[in-house]
C-alpha cells in the first residue's frame, strides 16, 4: 500500500517532512538527556 504525497498541499507537505525530522531527533535527546541525569543523580531516575 502506498501513498503519492505529491497529491497534498505544500504545507502539509512540509509539515509532515517536519515531524519525520524533528520527531525522532526530540525522542534520542530526551533520552540522552535522561540518561544524562542518571550519571549524575541514578537516585532521580528509575528505569524498568
Amino acid at each position: 500500500m502506498s501513498f503519492d504525497f505529491s497529491v497534498l498541499e505544500p504545507k502539509i507537505q512540509l509539515f509532515i517532512a517536519t515531524v519525520l525530522v524533528v520527531g525522532p531527533m526530540t525522542i534520542i535527546g530526551l533520552i540522552y538527556f535522561l540518561k544524562k541525569i542518571e550519571a549524575t543523580k541514578p537516585e532521580k531516575i528509575r528505569w524498568r
